[in-house]
C-alpha cells in the first residue's frame, strides 16, 4: 500500500515499537542505472532521486505516488537537492567533461543558475540552513576544494583547497555558523567556521573504528590505523553529532565538539568497493544504513542496537533518507522504495508517552 491509502492520520511518538515494524510499503519502477542520492523537501511531502541513467525523479512522499521526471542527457545528473522552493533542485553533473553544478526547475525542467568551477567530478552538495542563508550551497570535488555558492549569482563566494585527488564530503551544520569536512586522503573530519573558514579548520579529528576519543592518549592508536575512507557525512539537529558512514562497515557517531566515537554501528553487509550512506531520523534518535545485499538496517542511536532490518532491492542501496515530518523511510538502489510502520494506530497509541526526548511523527495508515 502507498503512504496514503485514504485511512485515518495520527501524530505518533517514533519509538522501537514503531521503528521494527518498518517494511517496505512502495517499489518504484526501477531506472535504468543506480539511484545516486535522494533527498526530501522540508515539509517532507516531496521526495526527489537521481540517477547515474541522467535522470530525476520527482515523488509525492505522502500518497506513495511517482509524479514528475526531469531528463539531463546532455550532462547526467548526480546528489540533487530540493532548495526553498520545492519546486526546484540544485544537482551536480554527472559526466567526465563538465562539472558544473545547476539550479533547475523541476516544474519545467528549465536551468536557471549555472555555478561552474569545479575542475572534476563533484562528490558532495549540501543547501544552507536559516542562519547560513537557505539560498547558500556548498559543494567538494575530486579537484581538491569546497566552494560556497549563492542561488542569487553565479559566481563562487569562497573556496577552500583541502587536498587535490582526494574524495571529500562537505556538510553544514544545523545552525549555520559551522561546517564539516571529511577527508579520505587523511581519514580526517574537520570543522570550520563559515565566517572564517579560509583561516583553517578550528577543530581536526581522526576518528578510529574503536569506541573512544581521538584526542589525547588515543591519538597514538589513531595513527597507527589506516585512513578512513567516509562514504557519507551527516549532523545530528542539535549539532552535537557527525555521523560518519565510512567503507569498512561501521558507521561512526561523532562528538561534533571533542572527536571522541561514542558509538559505532555495525553488522549491516558492507564492501569497500560500493559505499552507502547513513543518516539520521529527524531528531537523531535513529540511524539507518544501507546495505549492499539490497537491505536497509535501522539503529537506535543511543545504544548502537539493530531495531529494525528489512530487504526488497537488487543490488546495493546506496541512499537511505528519513522523512523529515512523516513515518517514512526512503532508501534506493536501481529503484526507490519507501518503507512504512506496519503496526496498527491502537498499538502505536499504547506506546505514545510524551518525553521532551521523544521523537515524533505523522503516520498515515
Amino acid at each position: 500500500s502507498a503512504p496514503a491509502g485514504g485511512g485515518s492520520s495520527a501524530r505518533v511518538r517514533f519509538s522501537d515499537a514503531v521503528v521494527a515494524s518498518m517494511a517496505p510499503a512502495k517499489l518504484f519502477a526501477p531506472f535504468d542505472a543506480a539511484v545516486n542520492s535522494i533527498d526530501f523537501d522540508a515539509s517532507g511531502k516531496l521526495c526527489v532521486a537521481a540517477s547515474d541513467d541522467e535522470s530525476l525523479h520527482v515523488y509525492d512522499a505522502v500518497k506513495g505516488e511517482h509524479s514528475g521526471t526531469v531528463m539531463s542527457k546532455k550532462y547526467g545528473v548526480a546528489l540533487a537537492k530540493f532548495t526553498a522552493d520545492r519546486t526546484k533542485a540544485v544537482a551536480a553533473s554527472r559526466n567526465d567533461w563538465d562539472h558544473t553544478v545547476r539550479h533547475l526547475s523541476l516544474d519545467t525542467n528549465a536551468y536557471i543558475r549555472y555555478f561552474r568551477g569545479h575542475r572534476d567530478h563533484v562528490t558532495s552538495l549540501c543547501m544552507g540552513v536559516k542562519a547560513v542563508g537557505t539560498d547558500a550551497v556548498m559543494t567538494a570535488s575530486l579537484d581538491g576544494t569546497v566552494r560556497l555558492w549563492d542561488l542569487r549569482s553565479n559566481a563562487c563566494q569562497g573556496c577552500l583547497f583541502v587536498g587535490d585527488g582526494d574524495h571529500t564530503i562537505a556538510q553544514f551544520d544545523p545552525q549555520g555558523v559551522a561546517f564539516a569536512t571529511a577527508i579520505n586522503k587523511s581519514g580526517c573530519i574537520e570543522m570550520y567556521d563559515v565566517r572564517t573558514f579560509d583561516a583553517g579548520p578550528f577543530a581536526r579529528f581522526r576518528p578510529t573504528l574503536g569506541d573512544g576519543g581521538v584526542g589525547g592518549g588515543a591519538a597514538a592508536a589513531a595513527a597507527a590505523q589506516p585512513p578512513l575512507q567516509f562514504s557519507s557525512l551527516c549532523f545530528s539537529r542539535d549539532g552535537k553529532y557527525v555521523l560518519a558512514n565510512t567503507r569498512r562497515g561501521k558507521a561512526l557517531l561523532v562528538d561534533a565538539f571533542s572527536g571522541s566515537v561514542d558509538r559505532t554501528f555495525h553488522g549491516h553487509p558492507f564492501s569497500p568497493a560500493s559505499p552507502t550512506e547513513a543518516c539520521f531520523s529527524a531528531n537523531a534518535n535513529y540511524v539507518a544504513v544501507g546495505g549492499t545485499d539490497g537491505s536497509v538496517h535501522v539503529y537506535r542511536t543511543v545504544t548502537g542496537k539493530r531495531v529494525c532490518t528489512y530487504g526488497g532491492h537488487a543490488g546495493v542501496v546506496g541512499a537511505v533518507r528519513f522523512n523529515p515530518r512523516f513515518a517514512v523511510l526512503a532508501s534506493a538502489a536501481s529503484s526507490v522504495a519507501f518503507a512504512l510502520p506496519t503496526i496498527s494506530a491502537e498499538e502505536a497509541a499504547i506506546d505514545n508517552a510524551m518525553d521532551d526526548g521523544d521523537e515524533y511523527v505523522d503516520v498515515v495508515w
